[in-house]
């Protein structure tokens, strides 16, 4: 017994099946417990501000798999699909929407039953108003106005890796 990591060390080499007590093999024992994952979190990015394109590449830095959407109707049908980790999406407010105040109430909408899904806004300090309208009524997680710095993404980014 006591030679026993001698001897699995010797067997696991490529060509050596090994079997755990229930048959499954030890590869896959390993690959599927929960400690061994890697996973990396899923990121859906929904770009309204065409400088916020850049922002992807950041997210994927950070070690995310990052989806982008640039239409809102399209990235609610992701967030029911994909059921991301993490979204980010930028706010904005016109005056002339019909039955609601901004872009985004229907995607928050989708993702409010979501609970483990944290919500990034990004928003235009002249459309507070308005966010803080929403924000009464729907779960955001965190808030950044524009220009919105890498650092400043990081910074919340980061807490929920």
């Amino acid at each position: 017994m006591r030679d026993a990591h001698k001897w699995l060390g010797a067997a696991w080499q490529p060509g050596n099946q090994m079997f755990g007590a229930r048959g499954a093999p030890y590869k896959t024992i390993i690959q599927n417990h929960p400690t061994m994952t890697t996973q990396p979190k899923s990121l859906l990015a929904v770009i309204e501000f065409i400088t916020h394109g850049r922002l992807p590449d950041l997210y994927k830095q950070l070690g995310f798999e990052v989806t982008t959407e640039w239409r809102v109707r399209k990235a609610v049908s992701l967030v029911r699909k994909l059921k991301p980790d993490v979204i980010v999406a930028d706010f904005y407010f016109q005056s002339d929407f019909r039955d609601r105040l901004s872009n985004l109430e229907s995607l928050l909408a989708t993702a409010q039953p979501f609970k483990e899904t944290r919500i990034l806004v990004l928003y235009d300090p002249q459309d507070t108003h308005a966010l803080d309208r929403v924000r009464a009524r729907m779960r955001i997680d965190a808030v950044l106005p524009t220009p919105v710095s890498d650092e400043a993404v990081k910074a919340v980014l980061s807490e929920w890796l």
